[in-house]
């Protein structure tokens, strides 16, 4: 269950980037 919510946590931060780097 730990690494599926460290897991969770890393997309979340990867789809926050890439929403910022394409100026979402």
């Amino acid at each position: 269950m730990g690494w599926k919510h460290a897991f969770g946590t890393f997309a979340d931060l990867v789809t926050f980037g890439l929403s910022k780097g394409l100026g979402g």
